[in-house]
């Protein structure tokens, strides 16, 4: 009796600079596979600003039951010099895997800021190894949203990464820095699944990604994400708890193409999902409609009514009356 034990899809975030979009690609990606009806574990990566931390500071505050949740710093400060981390993570090993739930999404806040005497290499090391050696099957996907530009904990989450996702914006910095990370990150590129996608573009002829990259067999060039307001002032705190893709559905759809290009393990989900989500918006649309069609009707018959009592009233008003009704009106 052989048993497979189903290993996550390992998905790392990067980018070449801060305010790429990011964050909220991998928030939004997490709710997109969530919505597949997958198990998704999403972790912060980024030490520098702990974008999805902060977004989610909330939630990560009022979790009562801090005992049984995952975070990164109570490791180290649980372990002592005798006990290391991963030895307490050994021991520990059910408590520590109990990750936090927000919504349908799973999360691994990152703390390294609260951490004095940790150095980013063993916040690395710790992170790794909780995936590999007990996340690893728990999940069907685990998410890393990395630091903008390139450290160490990016290079070592590429390594163990089966997808990598480079965001950037449509300018010379922005492809430029990309291209210097793809540099240094060296092998970590080869033999895996890499993409690259344009966030916030502006105009639909877009011809954004760096001439070395549209004949190469390593990266894929995806489906560029076009600029839009909105969605910063729907994604907020409050609506990721919230969000269901169906409801914001067109706010997210450059998303969710991007999604099915770059996921091909859950392309056929996300296109049922897709399929279903705009037949919802079609039987939406047309009820809505409807109803609009029948008010209407309703105020023309109003209105046809309205009108004809009115010329009831005015022929009762002009127009004389007979000699019999004349007599019965004097008597």
């Amino acid at each position: 009796l052989r048993v497979v034990i189903l290993m996550a899809e390992k998905i790392c975030m990067l980018s070449s600079k801060g305010g790429c979009g990011k964050t909220t690609t991998s928030l939004i990606f997490s709710k997109i596979l969530a919505a597949c009806n997958k198990k998704v574990l999403l972790i912060d990566c980024d030490p520098a600003t702990h974008g999805a931390s902060c977004f989610l500071c909330d939630h990560v505050k009022n979790i009562t039951d801090k005992e049984n949740v995952c975070f990164i710093n109570d490791i180290i400060q649980k372990s002592s010099v005798d006990d290391n981390a991963y030895r307490y993570i050994g021991r520990n090993a059910d408590d520590v895997s109990k990750i936090m739930q927000i919504s349908d999404v799973y999360f691994i806040p990152c703390d390294i800021c609260e951490i004095i005497d940790a150095p980013i290499v063993v916040y690395t090391g710790l992170i790794k190894h909780l995936v590999t050696k007990y996340l690893d099957s728990k999940f069907d996907y685990i998410i890393f949203d990395c630091q903008a530009g390139y450290n160490h904990l990016s290079n070592e989450l590429s390594e163990i990464s089966d997808v990598l996702i480079f965001a950037a914006e449509d300018d010379t910095i922005s492809k430029t820095a990309t291209d210097l990370i793809k540099g240094r990150l060296g092998n970590s590129i080869i033999k895996k699944k890499n993409y690259q996608f344009i966030n916030k573009c502006v105009y639909k002829d877009n011809d954004s990604q760096s001439n070395s990259d549209k004949d190469s067999k390593i990266f894929h060039n995806l489906s560029p994400i076009y600029h839009n307001d909105d969605i910063r002032n729907y994604f907020n705190e409050d609506a990721f708890v919230k969000l269901a893709i169906k409801d914001g559905y067109y706010l997210f759809k450059d998303f969710i193409e991007v999604a099915k290009q770059c996921i091909a393990s859950s392309k056929d989900d996300i296109e049922a999902l897709q399929i279903d989500i705009e037949r919802d918006i079609e039987e939406i649309q047309r009820a809505q409609k409807e109803e609009k069609n029948n008010k209407i009707q309703r105020l023309l018959f109003l209105g046809f009514f309205a009108i004809l009592l009115l010329i009831l009233m005015l022929i009762g008003i002009f127009v004389p009356p007979s000699d019999a009704e004349a007599i019965a009106l004097l008597t």
